[in-house]
Order: C-alpha cells, then sequence, then structure tokens
C-alpha cells in the first residue's frame, strides 16, 4: 500500500534530517537514494523542500496579485493568511499539487477549512449522497492563480471550474471540511474503496443511497 511506503520513507528522513530542511536540500542523490528510497517522489521531495526554502527570495515573482506578503524565511509562511500561503505554496514548489498543499495547510495552519482532495473523498461523499458525483478534482494551474469560495482572494479571478470543484464544493461545510474528509479517508481506505468496496462489512450501510440503490456490493 502506498500510504505504508510514505509513512516508511517519512520516518527514513525524520531520523536522517530531524527536521533540517536546509540539510536535506543539500543531500546527494545518491545519498537519498540509497538512504530512503529508490522512488521517484522522494527525487521529488527533495526538489520541493529547495523550492520551498527559496520562496523568501523569490516573492516578487510569486505573490502577483496577492495581498502584501513579507517573508524573513520559509517558517514564515506558516503566519500568513492560508489561502496567501497556499498560493505561494502551489506556484513556487515544483511536485506540489492541491492535495499535497491542502494537507500541509491542515495540519500545519490548523485550518478546518482545507480538504485534500482524494479518491475517497470524492467516492465516499458521493456513495453517501452529499456531494454530487464526478465533481473534478482541483487542478494546481488554477488553484494558483484563481479565487473560489475555498481560496477566497479578491486580487485573483475567479475560478471557472468552482461550480464542478470537488475542493469548492466541500469548502461549503467551512470549518467541518477538513474532519469530513479524514473520515473519508479512513472510511474510503478501508472500507468504502473505490473499487470492489467492503459493503457487507460497512458499519453504515443501511444509510447509504448507493446501497439502497442496489449497487454495493456484497
Amino acid at each position: 500500500r502506498y500510504d505504508v511506503l510514505v509513512l516508511r520513507w517519512c520516518r527514513r528522513i525524520w531520523g536522517l534530517f530531524d527536521g533540517d530542511l536546509e540539510e536535506l536540500a543539500k543531500a546527494s542523490p545518491s545519498f537519498l537514494r540509497e538512504a530512503v528510497g529508490t522512488s521517484y517522489q522522494v527525487a521529488q521531495l527533495q526538489a520541493a523542500v529547495q523550492d520551498l526554502l527559496s520562496i523568501p527570495s523569490r516573492l516578487a515573482e510569486l505573490a502577483r496579485g496577492l495581498p502584501s506578503v513579507e517573508l524573513e524565511g520559509p517558517a514564515d509562511l506558516l503566519s500568513l493568511d492560508p489561502a496567501v500561503a497556499r498560493v505561494l505554496l502551489l506556484r513556487g514548489c515544483r511536485f506540489l499539487g492541491p492535495k499535497t498543499v491542502d494537507s500541509f495547510i491542515l495540519t500545519c495552519f490548523k485550518a478546518p477549512d482545507a480538504a485534500p482532495c482524494d479518491i475517497h473523498l470524492r467516492t465516499v461523499s458521493s456513495r453517501l449522497g452529499f456531494l454530487a458525483p464526478g465533481l473534478a478534482y482541483p487542478s494546481k494551474q488554477l488553484c494558483a492563480g484563481r479565487s473560489c469560495r475555498a481560496q477566497p482572494l479578491p486580487g485573483l479571478p475567479k475560478c471557472g471550474l468552482e461550480p464542478r470543484c470537488l475542493r469548492a464544493e466541500i469548502a461549503k461545510l467551512k470549518g467541518l471540511a477538513g474532519w469530513v474528509q479524514t473520515l473519508c479517508y479512513l472510511h474510503g481506505s478501508s472500507t468504502c474503496r473505490s473499487s470492489r468496496p467492503h459493503c457487507s462489512e460497512c458499519p453504515i450501510r443501511r444509510e447509504c443511497p448507493w446501497e439502497s440503490a442496489g449497487q454495493a456490493t456484497h
């Protein structure tokens, strides 16, 4: 399972660098492959960290259309409005998309309205009927340059994807959005899988419109 691999990589990285992003950014690619893992995601992580560390020196380029921003170092991102920090991270870091950035915003900014959008959120929410089926995942290109109800930034043009965007729709739950996304992840990864769901084991199957419609597996 992919989540098992991610946890393994994270434990190795924490053990090696103890949270020192500067050291991680300077490590040789061959050392990372040998000590952490050979997956391309490990190499992408180092590139993303290098980009993160350089954001303060690139503000003139990255902060177009945003409220006035001052950063002495990358840690100062944590003092910004989450919507502003989200745009800077999307614009400034290679390989970081909306799901990863929203996960960071949800946990590090204590922003409960941030909801990382993945297949579990889309599957569980549509089967239970509290979001429409077939909603689109947020796009890095659009999220980096547009405003919507999930990311209200008056200096940016409105996003045309908003009416059919999963993140914009889950944002209607406001401070519950991140909590609901977490529940959908836990339920979706264990029981309500996108393919071959374990409906017979589901504790809420009697409340499920998908089950009532006869689409569930037994």
